[in-house]
């Protein structure tokens, strides 16, 4: 009886080892496809990016070519006129001065267009100006209500931290724009249990967080917020909106 119960308690024993075996493999199994899902997502975020950060130089190449050049070339040719003109002895018109004084009017306003595209001038004032600036720009570009709530110490944070924060807030601003058809935004930003807290929260049609997603712009703003040891988590449901949450 007992030899019998033992081979039993060995057999069982042996099932129970090999069920372990079977779910351990299975668990590395999924693991590896997770990691190979991961691998293969920055991969093309990275290729992504890289096409990104390539359009965007021949996009600022072709419109100081065209644009600025262009701006530039005419206006040297207006100064060579009136300044054949004072050497015969000719009369400046008040005409002539206005017409460059535009021109010239036009290429301040396209360099700052440039710069801006490259680099918004709201972050030289800190974070809460360029906050604000994303806001009008939205209510602007969407027609929404957007109101902006900002720690004001957050304009002593470090220039590389704000730009991420910046960047994140812009591109959940993007998402809104493109796809929320909210017609309520908030933004807040400020010290939540020892740590810095961005929210964007809109009220649109919101998504399915279980569909597939097209694009890189959550990936990427996931990345942006690992590179910095934070944490980006995303809430939304169809017709209820989207929060968009960074912690640091």
């Amino acid at each position: 009886m007992a030899s019998w119960i033992s081979r039993a308690f060995v057999a069982r024993l042996r099932d129970a080892r090999a069920s372990t075996v079977v779910a351990l493999e299975a668990a590395i199994t999924e693991r590896t496809a997770e990691l190979e899902r991961s691998q293969r997502a920055l991969r093309e975020l990275g290729d992504h990016n890289a096409r990104a950060l390539e359009e965007e130089r021949t996009q600022v190449s072709r419109e100081l070519h065209d644009e600025l050049g262009q701006q530039l070339a005419a206006l040297r040719m207006e100064l060579s006129i009136l300044a054949v003109r004072a050497d015969d002895g000719g009369r400046i018109e008040r005409a002539d001065v206005d017409e460059l004084l535009g021109r010239t009017d036009a290429l301040v306003a396209s360099v700052r267009r440039l710069v801006s595209g490259l680099r918004p001038p709201a972050l030289d004032g800190g974070l809460p100006a360029a906050l604000q600036w994303l806001a009008s720009e939205i209510r602007r570009d969407a027609s929404a209500l957007c109101t902006v709530d900002c720690d004001r110490a957050s304009a002593a944070l470090p220039g590389d931290v704000a730009s991420m924060v910046f960047r994140i807030a812009q591109e959940s601003l993007t998402n809104v724009r493109k796809h929320a058809r909210a017609r309520h935004v908030t933004i807040s930003f400020a010290r939540v249990s020892g740590s810095w807290e961005l929210r964007v929260l809109d009220d649109g049609v919101g998504f399915d967080q279980a569909a597939p997603i097209e694009g890189y712009g959550l990936m990427g703003m996931r990345e942006r917020a690992l590179a910095f040891g934070a944490t980006l988590s995303i809430e939304s449901g169809p017709t209820q909106g989207t929060s968009v949450t960074l912690r640091l």
